[in-house]
């Protein structure tokens, strides 16, 4: 693992209804980094071209120790599984990690342990997090707290929408939303330096 922490954290979310390309953007996003844990709920959709699939735990901590690997970890929709990659991702360090449909696995309040761990202090072992939903409104109030990105894409869902009002304080951002372009893949790109709306892709 390389030494040092990551100067601030580089916590990112990615929100939107199916086929807006919240993870097409994540995924380019994730482009660069040699070290990358793609998080899947289920088997549902095929990872992207370049992941390796993995389902067993040794198999995954094995691969992980590796100087560089983009893994795609099946989670079968199990909290446990879910942590145990999480778990494998901040004793592994210096890596991304996505996690694909991230409001699976937040029923409550508070994330997971080993989730929060990464969420909030994974800098410190030079941690990225990436988490993608399309119901925002599941995602955990954690995930707001120390983030530095946050992609939103349409929706008029009025739970939603009420997530977003929460947690973005500009009103004419929140305000937006729901005009974004859904078919042109428009985004709120917003971060705690401001906002814009721009068309995916984007860097």
């Amino acid at each position: 693992m390389t030494k040092g922490s990551l100067a601030r954290p580089d916590n990112r979310l990615y929100l939107g209804r199916g086929g807006s390309g919240k993870t097409t953007l994540a995924l380019s996003h994730a482009a660069s980094f040699p070290r990358v844990l793609l998080s899947l709920p289920d088997d549902s959709e095929a990872p992207p071209r370049g992941f390796h699939i993995i389902r067993d735990r040794a198999d995954l901590v094995r691969a992980l120790m590796r100087p560089a690997w983009r893994v795609a970890w099946i989670a079968d929709r199990r909290l446990d599984l879910w942590e145990w990659a999480n778990e494998a991702a901040w004793l592994a360090g210096d890596c991304l990690v996505i996690w694909e449909e991230a409001g699976v696995f937040m029923e409550g309040i508070r994330l997971a342990p080993h989730a929060y761990d990464l969420w909030m202090r994974g800098r410190h072992r030079r941690l990225r997090v990436f988490a993608c939903s399309q119901r925002p409104a599941r995602v955990s109030r954690d995930c707001t707290a120390n983030l530095a990105r946050a992609v939103i894409f349409n929706t008029t869902e009025p739970n939603d929408l009420r997530f977003y009002r929460s947690m973005i304080f500009e009103p004419e951002a929140a305000a937006a939303i729901p005009r974004l372009d859904f078919a042109g893949h428009e985004a709120l790109d917003w971060s705690p330096a401001g906002w814009a709306v721009k068309k995916a892709p984007f860097a």
